[in-house]
């Protein structure tokens, strides 16, 4: 007779422990059992039902939790012992309940409503590893939890635990006991949700005066913001070109053309080149390039016009040395579709001529090869990136219809694949649709390996955080340094390397890392502020770092991707 075949499914399995049960049931069994009945009531339940978790057993001392999500699990894990910090901030030590937990991801036996298997085993080990009102996550946990949220972790090495044969990774979420650092990690924790989370330290009161002095200081993005220093390298913005063309449409072409100049001259290594989202800030604006280079701190600003009238392109302009405000030339480039590679080419050299760079015989070498020889895959992917660069779900849906369109026009169009792979990534992470998320990460890794039959710098980009988020560090890191390789001034790649840094303890580099990215992009994006603020929270610079969210408040998008 067949044996029959025991159920058994991936579930995040969060273990509880009351601290010092026995000794607090002793000294006052009735203030102890209405201390949990209160925990239980007006915080715990409530998170399970927010959090979507299923109490599997229930003990006088504790309990085993069973989640479909990491992310869900570690969520509500941090918020109970954040609020069970907070409630009892006025009571002595001795009389607190504590709280210390658990939570790994594994494969568990369903009998019933009972979970068995080692799975939960590892959970439970970890929680009577953990501290008081701490919370421990196992390797497997931590593995999918990056790219979902910064939070901040301390790996505290592989441990042998009973009646588990494999090491278990442990990191530990560093609340360092502190009420306000409690809060906050709580803050960090709900990422894209940080604003009804900060509203809350505000109106407990924990540092609203502080905030209103912080947000006196800090200048409106419409405040010219005082003059950076040179580098000492040429440096150079280039400002939005204007669309001159009949159909104003064809603005998102005039877009992508200033885009691939800031993109193939950050490729150069000899030059500072300021990042878009920067440069685009002053778009549709009237500008001064003597302001201009003062606000973003370079020597030389690049404007233009394009205009495309059926198979024709027209694009002109002009270098303006920013610091006396004299113009070094200025040229008019005419060509077809199909030579649009060589105009911006013609761009490019006649900076670099201008500015005396010298190019390595590497960047000389990939600047001779175009990326497509399909003019109509060309500008189906300047349409996708037009839409991934709007940061929603519903804008990454449509670019990534444009990417794969651009790859039927071009099968071997490796930025199409890279940019596909990039779209894919977000939705993987970041979209609300399950399904969506899963086929995402599925055709992720078909698009990214085809990206890397002929790596774009984007394409080491994404693939630094999929390793990264597979805890292959030593992998990762090598990614993320071609990508900066290949392109040392894009402000993605140091936050990219930020983020690993994070992710590996290394906080005080990722802020380098950040600060780093800061400077090619004075106008940072969200996730750029972010990553700052946690690497700041890492090294318990805690005011700094809330600062800095401060400023992510400011700021409004679905997630970021590296260009």
């Amino acid at each position: 007779m067949e044996a029959v075949r025991a159920e058994r499914r991936l579930v995040a399995i969060l273990a509880v422990d009351v601290v010092g049960y026995s000794r607090l049931m002793e000294a006052d069994e009735a203030r102890t059992l209405a201390a949990i009945k209160a925990w239980r009531c007006d915080i715990f339940d409530p998170l399970m039902q927010d959090y979507h978790g299923r109490i599997v057993k229930l003990m006088g001392d504790g309990a085993i939790v069973e989640f479909g999500s990491v992310v869900d699990a570690v969520a509500c894990a941090v918020a109970s012992q954040n609020r069970v910090a907070a409630r009892q901030a006025d009571i002595p030590r001795e009389h607190r309940l504590l709280l210390r937990m658990g939570i790994n991801l594994g494969d568990v036996v369903v009998e019933g409503d009972d979970l068995l298997g080692d799975g939960v085993n590892v959970a439970a080990r970890l929680e009577q590893m953990c501290e008081p009102g701490g919370l421990f996550v196992s390797g497997t946990a931590f593995d999918h939890l990056q790219g979902k949220f910064e939070l901040p972790l301390e790996f505290i090495g592989e441990h042998h635990v009973k009646n588990i044969q494999r090491p278990v990774r442990v990191y530990r979420v560093q609340f360092d006991g502190d009420l306000k650092s409690r809060r906050f990690t709580f803050e960090t924790l709900r990422g894209w949700r940080i604003a009804a989370a900060l509203a809350v330290i505000v109106a407990t009161g924990l540092a609203a005066t502080w905030l209103v002095q912080r947000r006196e200081s800090v200048e409106p993005a419409s405040v010219a913001r005082s003059a950076l220093p040179l580098p000492q390298t040429p440096s150079i913005a280039v400002l939005p070109f204007e669309n001159l063309s009949s159909d104003s449409a064809q603005s998102y072409f005039a877009d992508g053309m200033t885009d691939d100049l800031i993109t193939e001259l950050s490729k150069l290594s000899g030059i500072f080149v300021i990042a878009r989202n920067s440069t685009f800030a002053y778009k549709g604006k009237p500008t001064k390039a003597q302001q201009v280079g003062a606000e973003l701190g370079v020597h030389y600003i690049l404007e233009g016009s394009v205009r495309r009238e059926g198979n024709q392109v027209r694009v002109n302009a002009q270098l303006i040395d920013a610091i006396d405000g004299h113009h070094l030339w200025a040229e008019r480039y005419d060509g077809e579709m199909s030579g649009v590679f060589g105009l911006q080419d013609k761009v490019i050299g006649q900076i670099v001529s201008t500015l005396s760079v010298k190019l390595t015989s590497a960047e000389k070498n990939v600047a001779a090869v175009p990326e497509t020889t399909n003019p109509k895959a060309y500008d189906t992917l300047l349409r996708g990136w037009e839409h991934l660069r709007r940061d929603s779900e519903a804008e990454t849906v449509a670019a990534s219809a444009f990417f794969q369109k651009a790859i039927v026009l071009d099968p071997h169009y490796s930025r199409a694949y890279a940019s596909l792979a990039a779209a894919n990534w977000r939705a993987s992470i970041l979209s609300w649709d399950y399904s969506r998320r899963e086929a995402a990460s599925r055709n992720l890794a078909r698009n990214l390996a085809k990206a890397m039959e002929r790596p774009t710098p984007l394409a080491y980009a994404v693939s630094a955080q999929v390793l990264a988020q597979q805890g292959r560090y030593d992998e990762a890191f090598a990614a993320i340094d071609r990508a900066m390789t290949l392109a040392p001034n894009d402000p993605d790649n140091h936050v990219g390397m930020a983020r690993i840094l994070n992710a590996t303890g290394r906080a005080t580099e990722a802020e380098q890392e950040a600060r780093l990215a800061m400077r090619f992009d004075p106008h940072p994006t969200r996730a750029t502020l972010r990553m700052l603020a946690v690497s700041l929270f890492s090294q318990g610079k805690y005011d700094e770092a809330a600062a800095t969210y401060e400023r992510v408040l400011e700021k409004s998008s679905w997630g970021i991707t590296p260009r």
